[in-house]
């Protein structure tokens, strides 16, 4: 087991109050470069849920947290070395419960994710030594002859890049070895980055002079009760919105909040099947 780096984590998160029940269009423009089976697609779709409960925003409804495995394996498939790769593949294929297990972003606790990591560290490293080896064996079959006029030991019997001459070795001027080295020096913690733009400084004041007057403030004790609850929890997800210490708002967070005037309640009929506090308007 790792020792866990630290208690939060930033990660991404779904717009509050919405419930989104679309797939990922990114994991499924992987899917089909992978060439699925047309009778696996079914497994990709996201959960069918009940209409978000005005106090469970900030909780990963089942579609969300399908949503963000997808994510987080289309990236690795990208991003990652030959083993991770495979685990993202593999994961792809899977129904959602068993996507969730190799998609644990918990790394330190030695995941299916962390395992692979740590094979494609390891195979880069020995690939980085075998490059090193064979410089070295170029010597071999110059060692003992008499240098020609002109040059001398490391000019003539040593490769170019290998004593300090200036010049770049043979792997380097094709690029392999900075491949390699890119992949044995790759973060790990990169893999788990939320890649959300943030809201810039007029955006985010934006949002607070829209949002202020209308989430500011307590409740309303004299709202009827699931009217004070929902308005309770469109406060606490404004001030998690706007002055949240762990995750800095969301550029498309911020968009949305401004497009809707708010929190939204309603559905527009063009837009993806998005459940609100309440249920979409037969």
């Amino acid at each position: 087991m790792r020792p866990r780096p630290e208690l939060f984590r930033r990660r991404s998160r779904g717009f509050a109050l919405l419930t989104p029940l679309v797939t990922s269009v990114a994991a499924l423009s992987v899917l089909a470069g992978l060439t699925v089976q047309p009778e696996l697609i079914d497994r990709y779709a996201s959960p069918s849920v009940e209409p978000a409960a005005d106090h469970d925003w900030y909780e990963d409804t089942p579609a969300e947290q399908l949503r963000q495995d997808q994510c987080l394996m289309s990236d690795v498939l990208r991003l990652g070395g030959p083993a991770m790769a495979t685990t993202a593949q593999t994961g792809l294929g899977q129904t959602p419960e068993q996507l969730r297990v190799l998609a644990d972003r918990d790394h330190w606790e030695d995941t299916p994710l962390a395992v692979a990591y740590e094979k494609d560290q390891d195979a880069a490293g020995a690939e980085l030594d075998a490059i090193d080896a064979l410089h070295n064996s170029w010597k071999a079959p110059l060692v003992g002859l008499d240098n020609p006029p002109g040059f001398t030991v490391t000019s003539f019997a040593w490769p170019p890049g290998t004593s300090n001459d200036g010049r770049q070795d043979f792997h380097s001027q094709t690029g392999l070895s900075k491949w390699v080295a890119d992949q044995f020096w790759q973060n790990e913690w990169d893999f788990y980055e939320d890649p959300t733009p943030e809201a810039d400084a007029p955006t985010l004041n934006a949002v607070k002079t829209l949002g202020a007057p209308l989430y500011g403030m307590d409740p309303d004790p004299d709202l009827p009760n699931d009217e004070w609850n929902r308005a309770l929890a469109e406060q606490a997800a404004y001030e998690h919105l706007t002055d949240w210490p762990l995750e800095h708002p969301g550029a498309d967070n911020a968009r949305r909040f401004l497009a809707s005037g708010g929190f939204a309640r309603t559905v527009a009929p063009s837009t993806p099947n998005c459940w609100t506090s309440s249920p979409p308007p037969a």
